[in-house]
């Protein structure tokens, strides 16, 4: 398969999970919950929840929320970003491309 090539191409270790076990991809789930906690406590007046408009508003809250995620340090990448682990970015605020 073309996808297997470019994983071995890259030295990429391509992983098949079992079907309804979704604890074995554990970085998905994590961030799907960290979406759900997102809506969550985007509370109008007398909602318990976050409601959409339509699929723009929806679109946009999520892409507003990938946005922020991406930009947000976590403990797990060393309290860099993800968009500066994946990127190697150098900037303000980063470490990257600095030596001491």
């Amino acid at each position: 398969h073309p996808f297997d090539r470019l994983c071995k191409q890259r030295g990429i270790q391509h992983r098949l999970t079992k079907p309804y076990h979704p604890q074995t991809n554990g970085l998905v789930e994590r961030f799907n919950r960290r979406i759900a906690e997102a809506i969550g406590r985007e509370q109008k007046r007398g909602s318990a929840r976050r409601t959409f408009i339509d699929h723009a508003d929806r679109d946009a809250f999520i892409a507003r929320f990938v946005h922020d995620y991406n930009r947000t340090r976590l403990k797990c990448l060393g309290y860099q970003a993800p968009i500066q682990a994946v990127a190697k970015l150098t900037g303000l605020n980063t470490f990257a491309g600095t030596t001491y």
